[in-house]
């Protein structure tokens, strides 16, 4: 699968030209179950909830467009583009904006959109 097409939505309607994205930090926790019975090594079970994660998305920076920073989470919706377009959406708010400008080259920005709940395959 080629990112190529990639595209996010807000319901806010917040966005620009996407560079790329990672989505950090999935997980289910591990609970640790050791008591003092137990033998040959600690004891873990999983955890009843996951993190959703972090979503660090690198965009052409619009100094027109305000960051939703101070925005209650909202629905931000990752389509894939290979075949028929698969998406996940889940609930998430921006944790933070980075601005890098470099001489001779477009204004970049990087946006931290933190999951919450669960995510919607």
């Amino acid at each position: 699968m080629l990112g190529h097409g990639t595209t996010i939505t807000f319901d806010t309607g917040f966005f620009a030209e996407i560079l790329s994205l990672q989505w950090t930090g999935i997980e289910r926790a591990a609970v640790p179950a050791t008591h003092f019975g137990t033998t040959g090594g600690k004891a873990f079970q999983p955890a009843d909830l996951t993190d959703a994660g972090e979503l660090v998305v690198e965009i052409h920076h619009d100094p027109d467009e305000v960051p939703p920073l101070g925005s209650a989470a909202e629905t931000v919706t990752i389509t894939w583009p290979e075949g028929t377009p698969a998406t996940q959406s889940f609930s998430g708010f921006m944790t933070g904006y980075e601005i890098n400008a470099a001489d001779e080259e477009k204004v970049r920005a990087t946006a931290r959109i933190k999951a919450t709940g669960a995510i919607t395959w």
